[in-house]
């Protein structure tokens, strides 16, 4: 079994999020899970991250699915980022 993540990162999405955003997003180093809230019948970009976790809120709306990808984490910290913010890839995990 895998060991829990330090940090849980939540992003409620309708998964129109550019290249760029997602590249920035997966450069983050260390013991990281990726959790991306869609609403139910969005369509879900394909991640080739074993890191990256996906999740269908209930309900449509940032903060529904907001609430759904908190619900699911695994993390010990947990942050939301929406999906066009970005976060230095050696943030400090320890």
């Amino acid at each position: 079994m895998p060991t829990k993540p330090i940090l849980s990162i939540v992003t409620a999405t309708l998964g129109k999020f550019t290249e760029y955003w997602l590249e920035q997003l997966l450069a983050i180093k260390g013991d990281v899970e990726f959790v991306m809230a869609y609403p139910p019948g969005a369509e879900v970009k394909e991640i080739d991250d074993p890191r990256v976790r996906i999740v269908y809120s209930m309900f449509k709306g940032e903060t529904p699915q907001r609430m759904c990808g908190f619900l699911n984490v695994r993390g010990k910290y947990l942050i939301a980022l929406d999906d066009d913010d970005i976060l230095h890839p050696d943030i400090n995990l320890s």
